[in-house]
């Protein structure tokens, strides 16, 4: 079974925890937000703990990939800070709000041999692919 977190608890979160809670072969490790009452709240929701701070969640639960659902100038560091840690990262996108951000965690992604994913759940709407 792999261990997965959430880091960020806003809005968009939901769309990463609740598949997570109803895969079989995942288990929720826990949810990260520095608004104590977001992450606690969604703890509570899917039944596990919340933490505060993502370096101190990432070094007590050591899970196999988390999801970042951060704003976008903290996907960088962030990513690279859990990828430099043995944990594979799925990025809500835009993956950075620069190319510097970007390129650096594809970078470490090479790197250190973790996965990098970005999501872009878009790209095969047909208002996308007329436009392409």
């Amino acid at each position: 079974m792999k261990k997965v977190c959430v880091i960020g608890c806003g809005v968009i979160c939901e769309n990463h925890l609740k598949p997570l809670s109803e895969m079989k072969d995942i288990a929720l490790a826990g949810v990260c937000d520095v608004i104590r009452e977001r992450a606690d709240e969604k703890a509570k929701k899917y039944a596990t703990t919340a933490y505060y701070d993502y370096q101190s969640m990432i070094e007590t639960v050591k899970p196999d990939a988390v999801h970042l659902c951060l704003p976008h100038y903290l996907h960088s560091p962030v990513a690279v800070w859990c990828m430099e840690h043995g944990v594979d990262v799925l990025c809500e996108k835009p993956m950075n709000s620069s190319y510097a951000g970007a390129l650096a965690m594809k970078k470490t992604a090479d790197a250190t041999g973790r996965k990098l994913g970005v999501i872009f759940q878009n790209r095969y709407n047909s208002g996308s692919v007329l436009a392409k």
